[in-house]
């Protein structure tokens, strides 16, 4: 819960890409994810970097909340 609604910076150097619940692309990356808390129901995602062509590089997510399952026993998982 300490991590729970607050900005934070993530590096990232492999990605994957799903569509309809399938893998359809994978592999390296060199990625800076920043993520800003914009409200109590929205996160902004901004990725820079080298980012694989068919992911966006700025997105949001909403927050629903931890009674709807934005909180699991090992991760926060926000949209």
């Amino acid at each position: 819960m300490n991590i729970y609604k607050k900005s934070f910076i993530f590096k990232a150097d492999r990605f994957e890409e799903y569509q309809d619940g399938y893998c359809i692309n994978s592999g390296q990356c060199v990625i800076e994810l920043i993520a800003k808390v914009i409200n109590d129901n929205c996160i902004s995602m901004l990725l820079r970097g080298s980012l694989p062509v068919r992911i966006n590089n700025q997105f949001g997510l909403p927050i629903f909340g931890v009674n709807s399952g934005d909180v699991l026993a090992d991760r926060v998982q926000y949209g």
